[in-house]
């Protein structure tokens, strides 16, 4: 994704968390071949692929054919990265896979020059995209107020972008409900300001949750976050370490923005929700990334990886987890420490650790299931990334949410 008379380099990385090797597979909607097509794995290891722009970058509200298929033999982790040459300023996203995905979903985006890029998976898939917005959106040269409804139909690579009206630099699309007839991929992206770009891939609701813990990756930094509802009559209960219990209700599309802060907070909601987390770098740049729900971890272990998409970055491990749990961060205790509340009630512990970029795992030290949730921060001056850390693959559980 990206802007209009602007380069944006994107790049694709590759990781085999498997014990024995695997071949991923590359797909797109012409003969178009890369160096190749198919990428040996070795087992732990991977392979970053840099995607041609003028071939997959989708930087107009239209319709176009610029998605990618990636497969593989066995499960494989797959991180992306957008960097704007021109602003200087770069986020990543994890993937999430097709399995994974789904035909409802609610759109986070931030406050400026709002997108958000729709990708057809199967033939002939009816989508329909409900605008939520205080200003209007933009596709296919027609504007769209809040509450309008876009109608599309789109086929295996075909893409979809809605961007803010021309005149309307401040837009916001969270909120916005996308409903389709078969499984999508779904995009939010927006420029914190006029040097920065965000990207993140949205999880389908399925992937919700009722029990999220926000916090900053380090006592100095703020952010700013976000929650939408998709079921009426969503019970939202606010405990943070500087402040007591607030509670909300909130209707479909419905969201709440908190103001910047670097509390701890508990959510607490009666049916699942979607959140981000938006840190300010302390300049012209922020990164939004998606606050996963605490999610139990069935195999007792998962494998994680840091791609190297900026040399100079110093990278965050951010992990909350409950305190009866012993946790390993490779082959060293990963070190949790209790979160003081206001009612010093509290049986949630927060772990924050300088890591290297590279292949990880996260294990519980005597291998049984535990619950976990996180993000991965990277920083280099005023330049920000964020992304969640635990994949979507088999072994976590998720959601079920009946619309």
């Amino acid at each position: 994704m990206g802007y209009k008379d602007e380069d944006v380099e994107i790049e694709i990385t590759l990781v085999n968390p498997n014990k024995v090797d695997t071949v991923a597979y590359l797909s797109f909607h012409s003969s178009y071949l890369l160096p190749t097509n198919e990428v040996l794995l070795k087992t732990g290891q991977h392979d970053s692929i840099s995607i041609p722009l003028d071939k997959f970058v989708v930087n107009e509200s239209c319709k176009s054919i610029k998605g990618i298929r990636i497969g593989s033999d066995l499960p494989i982790l797959v991180y992306g990265s957008s960097r704007s040459t021109i602003r200087s300023s770069t986020d990543f996203f994890l993937s999430i896979p097709q399995k994974a995905l789904g035909k409802v979903y609610s759109v986070i985006t931030g406050l400026n020059r709002a997108q958000l890029l729709v990708v057809g998976l199967h033939s002939n898939t009816s989508v329909n995209i409900t605008v939520q917005s205080r200003y209007n959106a933009s596709y296919q040269n027609t504007i769209y107020q809040s509450g309008q409804t876009i109608e599309e139909t789109l086929n295996e690579y075909e893409t979809l972008l809605v961007e803010n009206a021309g005149k309307y630099p401040f837009t916001d699309f969270s909120g916005t409900r996308i409903r389709s007839s078969a499984q999508v991929s779904v995009f939010s992206g927006n420029g914190f300001s006029g040097s920065s770009i965000q990207v993140e891939q949205l999880p389908t609701v399925a992937l919700w949750g009722t029990y999220h813990i926000a916090l900053p990756p380090d006592e100095n930094t703020i952010y700013n976050m976000t929650i939408v509802a998709v079921c009426n009559d969503t019970h939202i209960s606010i405990e943070c370490s500087n402040h007591p219990e607030m509670t909300y209700t909130l209707q479909t599309g419905n969201f709440l923005r908190f103001p910047p802060s670097a509390a701890v907070c508990f959510i607490l909601t009666s049916e699942p929700v979607e959140i981000a987390i938006e840190i300010d770098g302390g300049g012209m740049d922020a990164t939004m990334t998606i606050l996963q729900p605490m999610r139990r971890i069935h195999l007792g272990y998962f494998v994680f990886h840091l791609p190297a998409f900026r040399i100079d970055m110093q990278y965050t491990l951010v992990v909350t987890a409950y305190c009866n749990t012993s946790l390993r961060l490779d082959d060293a205790t990963l070190p949790l420490f209790k979160v003081a509340t206001t009612d010093g009630h509290s049986s949630v512990c927060t772990g924050i650790q300088a890591i290297d970029n590279g292949t990880h795992a996260i294990s519980s030290s005597d291998s049984a299931a535990f619950f976990i949730s996180g993000y991965l921060y990277g920083r280099e001056r005023h330049q920000t990334e964020a992304m969640p850390l635990v994949p979507y693959l088999d072994g976590v559980s998720v959601n079920h949410v009946n619309l």
